[in-house]
């Protein structure tokens, strides 16, 4: 899980049921022509075909899942390492909803 330079971000193992995650973005509404300045980007590493075969990106600028998501690692992090917080006060999300 990562935002902007920070993908990466170290994510306590079992913070997140990856089926429930995945059900979640199934339900998203994706948009075709979304670019990564832009939306939120999510890959299904499941449908990478080889190493340097990566997945279709998928863009949303939905809200509704992705920032609890973000919010929710950076809750299960140590504060020095929070995802969100380390990017001087920018909150992942475009509408930066506090």
């Amino acid at each position: 899980m990562g935002f902007g330079d920070a993908l990466g971000d170290k994510v306590p193992a079992g913070t997140f049921q990856p089926a429930e995650v995945r059900k979640a973005f199934d339900e998203l509404k994706f948009d075709p022509k979304g670019g990564e300045s832009s939306h939120f980007v999510i890959w299904y590493e499941e449908e990478r075909k080889a190493p340097d075969n990566g997945p279709p990106p998928r863009y949303t600028q939905d809200e509704k899942v992705i920032v609890p998501l973000f919010e929710k690692a950076a809750a299960a992090c140590d504060k020095k390492d929070r995802p969100v917080e380390t990017l001087s006060g920018k909150r992942p999300g475009f509408g930066l909803r506090k």
